[in-house]
């Protein structure tokens, strides 16, 4: 085996074994899960959701208005599709105020 091989290999594998260490790094690093969150994150957690549902409305006036994942998987499969402003987008593009309630 000439000098190059042997240096080519050691490339190599030195290349696997920090690819290796890295998949073993992310590994080890677990975000807190739903059902595994400290209390304090909890606490953030719900408060800013609370915070998010009081703003969700219905209407043109609502701070925050949810769209309807349906509406933009149609829009999505119209060669000709593109979503608009806001304020010109179609009801029925909007989820209604009880299943906005719900998130």
């Amino acid at each position: 085996e000439s000098k190059v091989e042997a240096e080519t290999d050691a490339e190599d594998k030195e290349e696997a074994k920090a690819k290796e260490e890295k998949v073993q790094a992310a590994k080890d690093v677990q975000a807190p899960s739903a059902n595994n969150k400290t209390p304090e994150a909890s606490l953030y957690i719900d408060k800013d959701f609370a915070a998010l549902r009081k703003m969700v409305g219905v209407g043109p006036d609502a701070p925050i208005r949810l769209l309807n994942a349906g509406y933009l998987i149609d829009l999505g499969r119209d060669p000709n599709g593109k979503l608009q402003r806001r304020q010109d987008l179609p009801t029925e593009a909007f989820l209604a105020v009880e299943v906005s309630k719900h998130v």
